[in-house]
């Protein structure tokens, strides 16, 4: 008697952490999206000499496109709070409307937080005046092949410290 009160416990402890993994249910399915973004109205002497992008719900995975002479930063924090930023080096490699549109995206989404929220801007400058403007990007200037995401308006309830501009979310 004595021996099965020392092996009761034991037994009972490992069929409780059986149970409780197989009744644990799976984590959800990891999504990986590219998008790319469109390209604002340019003059002809304008190009495109930075590029910031930031999300929450999302890490950068990779970017595709990048002519040379360029400088990448990814920083993927661990509360989903990602950001992209590029500059190039020298004005031959400041990009056109084609250049832009040809670069792509993959991020991947934390299952956890809905919806993934962006925001950023382009920095444009004219080659002949030298004058630089900035555009923001917004939900409109991103294009994605991933037919399961949406952008829609901003919701005025964000949280956020960071200004939201478009906001993708599962259909």
């Amino acid at each position: 008697m004595t021996r099965l009160c020392k092996i009761l416990p034991i037994v009972l402890a490992l069929g409780s952490v059986a149970w409780a993994q197989r009744h644990t249910p799976a984590p959800p399915p990891e999504v990986v999206t590219r998008f790319h973004l469109r390209t604002p109205a340019l003059a002809a002497s304008e190009r495109i000499y930075g590029i910031e992008i930031h999300t929450d719900g999302a890490e950068f995975v990779s970017v595709s496109g990048m002519p040379i002479d360029w400088t990448l930063h990814i920083e993927n924090a661990g509360d989903w709070r990602s950001s992209f930023s590029g500059k190039c080096h020298h004005g031959g490699s400041a990009l056109d409307g084609q250049q832009l549109s040809a670069l792509g995206f993959k991020v991947r989404l934390d299952p956890m937080i809905a919806p993934f929220q962006v925001s950023g801007q382009l920095h444009i400058v004219n080659e002949v005046t030298m004058k630089e403007r900035t555009v923001p990007v917004t939900g409109n200037d991103l294009i994605s092949d991933d037919p399961k995401l949406l952008v829609t308006a901003p919701d005025s309830r964000s949280t956020s410290p960071r200004k939201v501009i478009a906001f993708i979310s599962f259909a």
